[in-house]
Formats: C-alpha cells, sequence, structure tokens
C-alpha cells in the first residue's frame, strides 16, 4: 500500500457483473453467499475487475475474481444533512470479503455498493478496495460468547 499525504493509497477497482449488464448482485444473493458459505465450501460471486486489485503488472487489465462475502452493512452517504434532498437519503452498503482462487497471499477486500437512483432497490454502482493484510473484520469471532463460555447441559 503506498501513502499519500498521510493517507493510504490503496488498490482499488471499479467492478462490472460478469454477464455485462448495468446491474450489479442483489442483497439477496450477497446474504445468500454469506449464508450458505461453508469452510470448506465458500460460496462466491463472480466481478470482472482490473489487475491493479490483485497486483498485475497490467494494472488495467480486465480479470475475473471470485469474491466470498463475510459481512454487508448499511451505510448512509454524508454529502447532505438536508432530509429534503431525497437523493442522499437512499442506503449504500459496503461488504467484506476475500478473494477464492490461486493467490500468494488471502486478499481482502471492501465493496462499497450504490444504487444511483430514487427508484431503484438494488445496487448498481461496486467499487473493491483491497484492504492491508490485519485490516478486515475476517472470519473470527469478535464476541467472548463462544461455546466455551456455556455450560454442558
Amino acid at each position: 500500500m503506498e501513502k499519500e499525504q498521510g493517507r493510504v493509497r490503496r488498490p482499488w477497482s471499479e467492478v462490472a457483473h460478469p454477464d455485462g449488464s448495468t446491474q450489479m448482485y442483489t442483497l439477496g444473493e450477497f446474504f445468500d453467499c454469506i449464508r450458505l458459505s461453508k469452510r470448506w465450501s465458500p460460496k462466491a460471486l463472480q466481478f470482472i475487475a482490473q489487475g491493479r486489485l490483485v497486483g498485475l503488472p497490467d494494472e488495467e487489465a480486465d480479470i475475473a475474481i471470485l469474491v466470498v462475502p463475510t459481512a454487508i452493512r448499511a451505510v448512509f452517504s454524508p454529502v447532505s444533512t438536508s432530509p429534503d434532498d431525497a437523493t442522499i437519503q437512499m442506503p449504500e452498503f459496503e461488504f467484506e470479503g476475500w478473494l477464492l482462487g490461486e493467490y500468494s497471499e488471502r486478499i481482502w477486500v471492501r465493496g462499497e455498493l450504490r444504487i444511483n437512483s430514487i427508484e431503484g432497490t438494488e445496487p448498481n454502482e461496486c467499487t473493491l478496495y483491497r484492504l492491508a493484510p490485519g485490516e478486515e473484520m475476517g472470519t473470527v469471532r469478535t464476541s467472548e460468547n463462544t461455546w466455551e463460555h456455556y455450560p454442558l447441559m
């Protein structure tokens, strides 16, 4: 990751749906991947991204990647604080996941899903950012409520 004026510059890529349509995956498809993934059988979504995301020498080359989503959340744009601005009241979504495939290390990404119309109910734009090692939430429990804390009956 490069530093630029005190900020980390992350590899990023606008991504597209592999069928070339203007729609992105539905929120339901993201939740299905999260819900149906198993440790030895992860469920992934395919995207078309630029090579810079995975460190290819040809940074602009279009490549197919498989992202295994592990978390998703709703976020709101900080652009406007006016309650009358209808275009800013639409939620956006962020997700985290890792790239399935043969890489020298596990690559974690954060994705920004955007709905770019008031009538829209599903995301139709996405940008992926590569996370630095250790920056991901990952797949390890974050709470102390594990099975070891429950007495056997």
